[in-house]
């Protein structure tokens, strides 16, 4: 099993996250929590690029759907670019791939089909408002 590697940067307003190596039950929680970090700055779209992923067991289509859902409630979206077979045969037996995500062949067609999400930055707070203090 090869170690899984992320690759982020910020790209137009969106995140981009290029995954490497095996995503499975023994690093899912590891993905959940990095691609967590990469989406707290309230960009609007993470494409997450599977191009480098040479396998994923259910444990990884989970975290993918739970951020997917997560993201879907505060109007914001994950796309996945360049899904390799391996890949794309797991989501299609769990009834995830074109039903769930929004799949772009590569970050150039994602950026192109999502321009309406990204033109308007979601904002955090109303600015005629004073923000509360933390708790």
């Amino acid at each position: 099993m090869r170690r899984l590697e992320l690759d982020t940067c910020v790209i137009d307003k969106s995140v981009s996250v290029t995954l490497l190596g095996d995503v499975d039950a023994h690093n899912a929680g590891e993905l959940k929590s990095r691609l967590a970090q990469a989406v707290a700055g309230g960009t609007p779209v993470l494409f997450l690029d599977l191009a480098g992923v040479r396998r994923m067991d259910s444990a990884g289509v989970a975290v993918l759907v739970e951020l997917r859902r997560s993201l879907g409630e505060q109007g914001r979206t994950l796309a996945l670019l360049r899904i390799p077979p391996s890949v794309r045969r797991i989501l299609e037996l769990l009834g995830t791939v074109d039903v769930i995500f929004d799949v772009y062949t590569d970050l150039d067609e994602g950026l192109r089909r999502t321009q309406q999400l990204r033109g308007v930055l979601p904002r955090l707070h109303d600015p005629t408002q004073k923000l509360k203090p933390g708790p």
